[in-house]
């Protein structure tokens, strides 16, 4: 090893090691870093690495000695590596892609934060509606049925539940792109309150509607509502609007948490529940010589190429899969209704019926209530997004390129200035260019209050 890291230092990378034990440590180069499986879970240490790099500064190289004399721990390893491997890469394309949109979204909605409101927890059944295409099968007993529960809804669900009738009493929503907003609109003429992330898209069916905007740990979200003197719960970005709505669930009742329509694989031609913004896109495409079963499937062969044991899935949906199955873990029991062939251990399967007869065995209880609080003048907002960006400013100019926090405002305002100190980092030079860019950026978000 201590040849490979002074071969691989020549090449201007860095060795890292996995070892079998803590034993093999001393034939290791000093400074070589390395974990062995006596010093915690492999998936720690990689989050650990992880945040320290970028996912494109990462190869996977196994030893074809070790490989021969342990196969098992080897696949078992580059299993780990590549289910972990893949969430961080998702999470930081994601970054690279839309990181400065949820920075401009945040400010955003700050400034249109009219009806904030608090949640005040209950004891009922709770049952959050995602937007698999299983949900449909369950929309007759969910209707049936919908006194004895809570129902909280996915954004991509929202159209398929209104239309047959079942409002949500909540909304969750945490995606930042421009589609989400499209989403939104079908809750226009309703009242339902909606929890949803404060980098996440805005629109005006956010600010005419009582809302809790909260933070999911972007740098901005928790400069912005400590300004606001705002005490809402941080909710980390959990890789899928899914697990976010849960956690919130968890936290708002003492009653059971079902979540129905989580499928994460594609059933026939459709990934989702329908109606959906997808099936009117596609409706006004088709034409006699380009039917609308041949739009769905070549959709379907663009977006879910990946085959497992016979069940067609999509790169994202594998991603979101091994995040359930490594990395999620609540504080009690979640209730999945009618799984489909896609399995994680970190959920309880029941069937409709078996949710049925769980809602009925409860109690009639208290419903979550939404208890509004009083408004903060558009004056009172704006100042608040000021102090909050001049605050960073500060902080950032007062920061060393390598400080953690520096780097975490960086991944998502300013992500590709980070990936070029990154680069320059793995040659040996000093890199200041992720600290002048974030303290441009921050310059062209205040002036875009003017």
């Amino acid at each position: 090893m201590g040849w490979v890291a002074h071969a691989l230092s020549k090449k201007d990378m860095q060795a890292v090691a996995l070892l079998p034990g803590a034993s093999a440590r001393p034939w290791l180069k000093p400074g070589t870093l390395a974990w062995a499986p006596e010093e915690g879970p492999l998936e720690t240490f990689l989050a650990d690495l992880f945040d320290k790099t970028s996912p494109e500064g990462v190869v996977w190289e196994v030893w074809p000695a070790f490989e021969r004399q342990a196969p098992e721990l080897v696949l078992d390893w580059s299993r780990r590596f590549r289910d972990h491997y893949r969430t961080v890469q998702g999470s930081w394309l994601t970054q690279r892609r839309f990181g400065p949109r949820f920075w401009h979204n945040a400010l955003r909605n700050t400034l249109n934060w009219q009806r904030p409101v608090q949640l005040i927890p209950g004891n009922r059944p709770l049952v959050i509606a995602a937007s698999g295409p299983s949900l449909n099968d369950g929309l007759d007993c969910l209707s049936k049925n919908r006194h004895l529960f809570e129902l909280w809804a996915l954004p991509s669900s929202f159209e398929a539940l209104i239309q047959r009738g079942l409002l949500p009493d909540a909304g969750v929503a945490t995606d930042g792109g421009f589609y989400a907003r499209e989403h939104l609109h079908r809750l226009s003429g309703t009242k339902i309150p909606v929890l949803a992330a404060l980098g996440s898209a805005p629109d005006p069916v956010l600010s005419e509607r009582p809302c809790l905007f909260f933070s999911q740990g972007l740098v901005i979200e928790q400069a912005l509502l400590k300004s606001l003197n705002s005490n809402v719960p941080e909710v980390p970005s959990q890789g899928t609007v899914a697990i976010t709505a849960l956690r919130w669930a968890l936290e708002a009742t003492t009653g059971p948490v079902f979540i129905a329509g989580l499928d994460l694989a594609f059933r026939d031609l459709r990934g989702h529940t329908s109606p959906h913004t997808v099936d009117r896109r596609l409706e006004g495409l088709h034409q006699r010589l380009q039917p609308l079963e041949g739009l769905w499937a070549e959709r379907l062969y663009q977006q879910a190429p990946q085959i497992d044991n016979g069940i067609r899935s999509s790169p994202a949906l594998v991603t979101y899969a091994g995040w359930l199955r490594t990395r999620a873990y609540f504080s009690r029991t979640v209730w999945r209704i009618a799984p489909s062939a896609v399995r994680w251990n970190t959920m309880t399967e029941v069937s409709w019926e078996g949710a049925q007869a769980l809602w009925k065995k409860q109690p009639r209880g208290q419903a979550v209530t939404w208890s509004e609080m009083p408004e903060k003048g558009e004056g009172i907002r704006r100042k608040a997004a000021y102090e909050a960006l001049a605050s960073l400013k500060a902080r950032v100019k007062a920061s060393a390129p390598d400080d953690p926090w520096l780097i975490e405002a960086a991944r998502t305002a300013v992500p590709d200035a980070l990936a070029q100190d990154f680069r320059t980092l793995r040659r040996g030079r000093p890199a200041n260019g992720a600290r002048d860019a974030l303290v441009q950026f921050l310059e062209t978000l205040r002036d875009s209050l003017s």
